[in-house]
């Protein structure tokens, strides 16, 4: 969802900041009030290709900013981490750019500096335009693709492909670095087995670096725990603490409840209470005692506090960082060893993920052969409707030479062969052109004897110049090859007549 737009110094605009809300949002104005500025700000964050003239008059520097708001930011977040650039807090997308007369164009994602070409692969996930221009989108391969299977429903069948294609294609990667590896040296083994071993010792756990955390604070301010539990168990349980004075309250109570039994509930509760602080005092006793740490201990503490924060600079910033680290780190570890038996296993591995996506590939392309013959004929049959006669459209399924990230074949809509101009889709009779060149069928056309496009009746005009259709369809009798249009006249008379007609 657009959440905010800014712009500054674009066309004849000065400045503007829009707010749009959730929902349905129209922009009205008279001409030249600005809604197309609008449009077009909205085109150069989707990465449109500008000139310096779009630079308001007067002024240095355009720019255009806006926030999205994305409430499921996977998909978007993954492109971004495509695209190396920062991803979205709390699902929200920041795009900024700004264009300068004597400086270098500037784009900014999520304030990471993005190419024009990612911001143009960010703005085919978050905007659609539709205008006069929209359909030569449908020239894109990519975009063929995609709506054939939007009108094939592949969605699930494209995701289970996607997923055993990026597996395989991560196993490629990994046989790739491992054919390079070469044989470490006895000291670099070393090496790497002594940082297995202290991050072994870490023991990676959400709750073990918890408690190291935690244990680490209680060394660093030991002293002061002590003195703050000590002092709160002498005031609970100690000779001038809360517990001594409130054992004669106990025994008051209990007195009432002898000679009252409706107030025994009350006695209840403050023998329980009296019980509860007992307890608490012992517990800070307790907590008090195990703050004293001797020096081999709070040593041992801070080495290892050490460790897990060199871990955490050098292989990233949380616990599943370092984890992976440790793991990649064994996984070499183990390769090393048997080097030549890892690169078989890795084969034989990678030997079933390239099946797997192979029949996942295949299921993939059975469902689109078979919504390509269902696009066709709804294609046709739409521009049957629309009036176009013999209108052949096709959906043509093209085996690509390797697997990528949609299938292991693309697509083609190839154009449609119209022979004649537009019908009037009741009578089927064709529309009148209003000049040699705007009718379809190339021919050569008289009185010019000149390569152009013959002239055609319609039916719902009744006359022409004059005369009927009928008198005309007598005249001039239908040439087979061109159906119901009419061939040039064959007397020179008929000829002088309609060239004064036609005048």
């Amino acid at each position: 969802m657009l959440q905010s737009l800014r712009i500054k110094n674009l066309a004849l605009l000065d400045e503007a900041a829009l707010d749009f809300e959730a929902g349905f949002t129209v922009v009205t104005g008279e001409t030249g009030a600005g809604k197309s500025i609008l449009l077009g700000a909205l085109a150069l964050l989707a990465g449109e290709r500008a000139e310096k003239t779009i630079i308001r008059q007067g002024a240095s520097a355009c720019e255009v900013e806006a926030a999205l708001y994305f409430e499921q930011p996977k998909k978007i977040d993954a492109l971004l981490a495509g695209l190396d650039l920062p991803a979205c807090e709390d699902g929200r997308l920041v795009l900024k750019r700004s264009l300068s007369r004597d400086k270098a164009p500037k784009i900014t994602v999520n304030g990471g500096l993005a190419t024009l070409a990612a911001l143009q692969r960010l703005g085919e996930h978050w905007i659609d335009f539709h205008g006069p221009g929209e359909p030569r989108r449908l020239l894109k391969e990519s975009c063929q693709l995609e709506l054939l299977d939007l009108f094939g429903r592949a969605g699930g069948a494209l995701a289970t492909y996607q997923e055993k294609y990026g597996a395989w294609r991560g196993l490629l990667a990994e046989r790739e670095q491992l054919a390079h590896e070469t044989r470490l040296a006895p000291e670099q083994l070393a090496f790497l087995q002594n940082q297995l071993a202290s991050l072994d010792a870490l023991e990676l756990t959400a709750e073990a670096v918890e408690t190291l955390e935690r244990d680490s604070r209680r060394v660093a301010h030991a002293q002061e725990l002590i003195t703050l539990a000590e002092t709160l168990s002498a005031g609970l349980t100690g000779e001038d603490g809360v517990q001594t004075s409130l054992a004669a309250q106990v025994r008051a109570a209990k007195q009432l409840a002898a000679l009252d039994a409706a107030s025994q509930p009350l006695a209840d509760r403050l023998g329980a209470t009296a019980i509860e602080l007992n307890e608490l005092g012992a517990e800070y006793a307790a907590l008090a005692e195990s703050l004293v740490f001797d020096d081999g201990q709070a040593e041992q503490l801070q080495a290892r506090l050490n460790t897990w924060l060199e871990a955490k600079r050098r292989h990233g910033g949380d616990l599943a960082a370092v984890v992976a680290a440790r793991d990649d780190l064994r996984h070499r570890l183990e390769a090393q060893g048997d080097l030549e038996g890892a690169l078989a296993r890795l084969d034989l591995r990678l030997a079933e993920q390239e099946q797997a996506m192979k029949k996942a590939a295949g299921n993939l392309r059975t469902l689109r052969e078979k919504s390509a013959k269902d696009l066709a004929k709804a294609a046709a049959k739409g521009m049957a409707q629309l009036g176009f006669r013999r209108a052949d459209f096709s959906v043509r399924i093209v085996p690509l030479a390797a697997p990528g990230p949609t299938g292991d074949c693309g697509t083609e809509f190839c154009s449609p062969r119209m022979s004649g101009s537009l019908c009037c889709p009741s009578t089927g009779w064709r529309q009148a052109a209003s000049s040699p060149a705007s009718c379809s069928r190339s021919r050569r056309c008289w009185p010019t004897s000149t390569p152009c496009r013959c002239w055609c009746l319609t039916r719902w005009t009744r006359t022409w110049a004059g005369k009927s259709a009928a008198w005309w369809a007598r005249k001039w009798p239908p040439s087979p090859a061109a159906g119901r249009c009419f061939a040039s006249p064959t007397s020179r008379r008929s000829r002088r007549r309609a060239t004064r007609i036609l005048s």
